[in-house]
């Protein structure tokens, strides 16, 4: 099998899948060019001369298309149709997948098919970096807190649980709130301030469970309202976890669904 890995790290990985594949089967994209030679000398010398491409994984290596197998091995929000395209029909892609909302990514597993589409579904929770151009972006809310330019309401409740690092609520609700990301800050009295943000719009919310559950939003979207509608969703449905959500990419995007590709969500 022909092998492409996004993310060639200290080149461990493109070791063992020269191991398993030979080594003229191989390539290793690396984005960042010390990391690259660093990895490129420490193949040489290990035996395991592959192929290490110093540029954007995002866009992938065409020159060795088609590839039998892609694995990334950075937690990506928006998967590259590119991986797509440069692999043999059937070929698989495996990733780290996770939204704004759950950066540390699920596994996910991509089957290519012969319309130039792929999809597959999430299976367990991994922890890996962001791709750098995919990390989550915070909107800035201090001078909209100061000059009061925000809508006051109350939280009709309090989901502890999509605040919770790894929770299925966390990783359903940030699926369907793509681009949402969140915060927290501590407050002079001890309690906290939980925040949402989405960078696209400038838009931002903030809850003060201490404070009667006061809510705070500003920008084009209600993002607490959208938050609290999502999580209702997500009971309503059974309280899925990962498992039940797949996504399917196409050449004009991703999209992602529960239990079947005919049932998106978001």
């Amino acid at each position: 099998m022909r092998v492409l890995e996004i993310g060639t790290g200290t080149g461990y990985n493109a070791a063992m899948l020269a191991e398993i594949c030979g080594p003229e089967n191989v390539t290793s994209v690396e984005v960042d060019v010390e990391v690259a030679d660093h990895a490129r000398r420490a193949l040489d010398k290990a035996g395991f001369p592959v192929t290490v491409v110093t540029g954007d994984g995002m866009v992938g290596h065409p020159d060795g298309a088609p590839y039998d197998r892609i694995v990334v091995t950075a937690s990506v929000r928006d998967v590259s149709h590119a991986w797509v395209a440069q692999s043999a029909v059937g070929g698989r892609i495996l990733m780290p997948w996770g939204s704004d909302l759950y950066p540390g990514g699920v596994l996910l597993t991509l089957t290519v098919h012969p319309d130039g589409t792929a999809d597959g579904r999430f299976t367990r929770a991994v922890a890996f970096m962001r791709l750098r151009e995919q990390r989550p972006a915070h909107v800035p809310w201090r001078d909209d807190m100061n000059r009061g330019d925000y809508r006051q309401s109350t939280a009709e409740r309090f989901p502890d649980e999509i605040f919770a690092p790894g929770s299925d609520a966390r990783f359903a609700v940030g699926a369907r709130l793509q681009g949402v990301t969140d915060g927290k800050t501590l407050n002079p009295d001890g309690s906290h301030t939980y925040r949402l943000s989405h960078h696209a719009t400038g838009s931002w919310a903030a809850v003060t469970p201490a404070a009667d559950q006061l809510v705070l939003q500003h920008g084009p979207r209600d993002l607490w309202d959208e938050l609290e509608r999502a999580y209702g969703w997500w009971l309503d449905s059974g309280r899925p976890g990962p498992s039940r959500f797949g996504l399917t990419v196409t050449s004009v995007g991703q999209r992602v669904w529960l239990d079947s590709p005919t049932n998106p969500i978001g």
